[in-house]
């Protein structure tokens, strides 16, 4: 019986969803193909020339990520419930922080050094959140009814969290707060409610906005209304750089290290890598890459529907919402449909919180699948009995 269920010894090590493994192994070799191919001007500023040192990190980076996301996969999901909150807490004192500890790069403090290690706390910030709101609309879900208990803490937490992102990226914070605001509409949390919740996060927004230029702290309000005027009038530079990239790929592409745009946009290894992959690998590739993130959120989707317990059903939705967003968000960005965001490609971009995040987020959700089989051979088990 264990050996036509899958679940004898030899099959332990690797009980998620087995496609979620190949869709994510295909993207990380893309990403070091790509990573090395965009890389090569940035070498030559920063390392003399040594093409080889980016190709080396991408590919560490990866690994590592690739080995946290099967130690996650192993651990029960309900686990990380115990932790969100006050892991939550913790990297918003970070996020808060920032504003005097953190690196500035492209006029934003987003990076820390951590033992020489640039960590991006709005990066890391989205796994503890998404945990505590999966756990809180799962297990409180009589005190849901009432909206002062949806207004605090639930709502609270999530303007907390994304307000002290919004200070220095607001793509990473609508990013985050939508995908929060997708699984609010997935509980039974009351519309009106919603509603409100939504009218008063506009307000906040338009709020901050009009009062951000007496702020005693610089804000990149200004910055966002730029890109949204150059968007608008179709004067974005990077925007346009994108394009002539994706039209240079045609059918086959020019083939790996052949890209030309990649020497003109700017950080080419990650907010516009689409461009590139399509550059140099054709109209082929870059389906086959948009085809793969599909691909990953319908195993996701699949996840849920096996799911019993509405808690996995929540923390696998919000992950599977942020990482799908995300891509899409890229690919929509380097095709001209929306503004310049600074949204990296996941598990393909450079740069490692990213990488490391969204391989613990793949990993909790593959310990969700694995739990599921867990439940399920043993209910087989006690039926067989």
């Amino acid at each position: 019986m264990s050996r036509e269920l899958g679940t004898n010894k030899k099959h332990n090590l690797f009980r998620g969803d087995y496609q979620i493994w190949i869709i994510v192994f295909i993207l990380m070799l893309l990403s070091i193909v790509e990573v090395y191919s965009t890389t090569a001007s940035l070498a030559y500023r920063n390392a003399g020339g040594n093409t080889e040192l980016y190709l080396l990190t991408q590919f560490i980076i990866l690994g590592f990520s690739g080995l946290v996301m099967f130690v996650v996969h192993t651990i029960p999901p309900g686990i990380y419930s115990r932790f969100a909150l006050p892991t939550l807490l913790l990297i918003c004192v970070w996020l808060l922080a920032m504003f005097a500890l953190g690196t500035e790069v492209n006029g934003a403090k987003r990076w820390t050094s951590v033992l020489g290690i640039s960590l991006q706390p709005s990066e890391i910030v989205r796994l503890p959140l998404i945990i505590y709101i999966s756990y809180t609309l799962a297990e409180k879900r009589e005190q849901l009814k009432q909206f002062s208990y949806v207004l605090f803490p639930l709502t609270f937490i999530i303007a907390l969290t994304c307000g002290l992102i919004l200070l220095t990226n607001f793509s990473t914070a609508a990013l985050i707060g939508l995908s929060c605001f997708i699984l609010l509409l997935m509980s039974n949390i009351k519309w009106r409610h919603l509603f409100f919740i939504l009218l008063l996060g506009a307000g906040s927004l338009f709020a901050f906005i009009k009062i951000s230029p007496a702020l005693p702290f610089a804000t990149r309000v200004s910055t966002w209304i730029s890109r949204l005027e150059s968007f608008q009038n179709g004067e974005d530079s990077q925007a346009l750089n994108a394009k002539i990239a994706v039209a240079n790929g045609l059918i086959w592409g020019k083939g790996p290290g052949n890209s030309m745009q990649r020497l003109v946009l700017p950080e080419s290894y990650d907010d516009y890598i689409f461009a590139n992959i399509v550059e140099e690998g054709g109209l082929l590739i870059g389906i086959l890459v948009i085809t793969l993130y599909i691909w990953l959120l319908f195993r996701i989707y699949y996840i849920i529907r096996a799911s019993r317990k509405p808690y996995y059903t929540y923390i696998c939705a919000g992950f599977g919402i942020l990482i799908g967003v995300q891509a899409f968000i890229h690919i929509a960005v380097t095709l001209g449909l929306g503004p310049v965001t600074g949204q990296p490609l996941p598990l393909i971009s450079k740069g490692g919180t990213s990488a490391l995040t969204t391989c613990i987020a793949l990993g909790i959700i593959q310990s969700v699948a694995r739990q599921q089989k867990k439940e399920l051979y043993e209910g087989e088990t006690s039926n067989v009995a």
